[in-house]
């Protein structure tokens, strides 16, 4: 082989977002339907301790979709299952990841389904990632992320939000990543 490799399977940086001012959100709408699936790298430091972070989805209008039987998730953190097949968001992290010195969560989440067409009978947008933090006593917390959307909310989405459950991520950094199908 003597060529150069482009176009399918390529992981292409879209854009890189700062937090230097205390947010809840994180919002990533309008993306592109070049792209199917994307990756996320974050890093969230969060203003208090004991802060519990998780993403939803952005429905066709641009809408966080947050309803209560919106989300099923498997995740597993330190070796203890968090599951529910109805919840209202995905949790990304453990609830107790700390605000101090060296403290905060770091992960990269892969979401699956962008284009999405709801006629189809495949599964509907998704995300698998894996996240490790420090916990209020600057011990790591680690584990995997599995989720999407449930059976009461098949739909197409348009983007994602990141959030903290509580107050606000102090500061902060996400990556995001194209990978053309």
């Amino acid at each position: 082989f003597t060529g150069t490799v482009s176009g399918a399977g390529a992981m292409e940086h879209i854009s890189t977002t700062d937090v230097t001012t205390p947010a809840q959100f994180v919002v990533f709408d309008n993306l592109s339907t070049a792209y199917d699936t994307f990756v996320f790298q974050y890093e969230f430091h969060p203003d208090t301790d004991g802060s519990q972070f998780g993403i939803q989805f952005l429905d066709s209008s641009g809408a966080a979709i947050d309803d209560a039987d919106g989300y099923g998730y498997y995740n597993d953190f330190d070796g203890t299952a968090i599951t529910s097949d109805s919840t209202n968001f995905i949790y990304i992290s453990t609830a107790t990841i700390g605000n101090d010195t060296h403290e905060g969560l770091r992960g990269q989440l892969t979401l699956l389904g962008r284009n999405y067409a709801v006629a189809t009978d495949t599964v509907p947008p998704c995300v698998i990632g894996t996240g490790i933090g420090q916990y209020t006593t600057n011990v790591f917390s680690g584990g995997t992320i599995v989720g999407g959307l449930n059976s009461q909310q098949i739909q197409t989405i348009r983007g994602i939000r990141f959030f903290v459950t509580a107050n606000n991520i102090e500061r902060g950094k996400v990556h995001l990543f194209g990978v053309r199908s």
